[in-house]
């Protein structure tokens, strides 16, 4: 494996097991190691798990002369994974966080630069700065305010840092987006479309057929007739039969119908 000094890397489960040795071979060739895991530490494990904690993982790496950091996180909460990852960018280096930056406005443009209406990037590249100066914020426990004042320089945000050739600065990206080249006028779509088929039985292709679920008429006007759950239906109405039979948890119905089923007259 070659050198990862100045690399940062997430091990999930890194506690025992598979986790553990991944996390120690990436601390071992100089990686920064994030050890995740739901282990704290020993209360409740048997003994044959004594001493397999994420800290007892980083306490390992340690020893070493390796870097690590704790962190416990359950995978299977969006939350935990935000909050995981939030700290992640907080430890990057300034030069880290501004190419990072960099890279993804660049890289957009670089794919869209031939499109006619290329110059709505800068839109996203305004979202892409703002969002860099919160970070900035928050890791030096700033406002944006004060962080722009003190990265800017000559109105141009940048981050100075050391080579082996000397002193260097990064500037967040400002060359604009103009079109480039002489091809074919290509237009792409500023908000894309990942849906390409609709089923057949999905909610939108329902609503847009417009057919009464329960009497079978044409409407313009769907209401949506909505259960929490199948089991609270009790098969006593047509309505609660026809819910079952599809085994949906909604019913497209027109006005009228909709009206009757909240009257208690269907």
């Amino acid at each position: 494996m070659k050198d990862l000094k100045g690399k940062i890397a997430v091990v999930t489960g890194a506690s025992r097991d598979v986790g553990k040795g991944v996390a120690l071979g990436l601390a071992a060739h100089g990686a920064t190691v994030y050890v995740t895991g739901r282990t704290e530490d020993d209360e409740g494990l048997s003994d044959f798990l004594m001493r397999t904690t994420i800290h007892n993982t980083v306490e390992e790496i340690q020893k070493s002369g390796g870097e690590a950091v704790a962190h416990r996180c359950d995978f299977s909460i969006d939350e935990d994974i935000e909050v995981l990852f939030d700290r992640v960018q907080m430890n990057k280096t300034d030069i880290d966080i501004i190419s990072k930056v960099n890279a993804e406005v660049r890289g957009l443009y670089n794919f869209y630069q031939i499109a006619e209406n290329v110059s709505t990037l800068d839109k996203f590249s305004f979202i892409m700065e703002y969002s860099m100066y919160k970070t900035f914020a928050a890791k030096y426990k700033s406002s944006v305010s004060k962080i722009i004042s003190r990265y800017s320089r000559d109105g141009v945000f940048g981050v100075d840092y050391q080579t082996k050739a000397g002193a260097k600065r990064c500037e967040f990206y400002n060359g604009g987006f103009k079109r480039s080249g002489k091809t074919e006028l290509i237009q792409f779509e500023i908000l894309p479309q990942y849906r390409k088929y609709d089923k057949p039985n999905s909610l939108a292709a329902r609503i847009r057929a417009g057919v009464c679920e329960y009497c079978g008429q044409q409407t313009d006007d769907v209401r949506m007739h909505h259960v929490r759950k199948l089991a609270d239906l009790t098969s006593n109405t047509a309505w609660e039969q026809i819910m079952l039979a599809k085994r949906r948890k909604s019913l497209a119905l027109c006005p009228i119908c909709h009206r009757k089923i909240h009257d208690g007259l269907l």
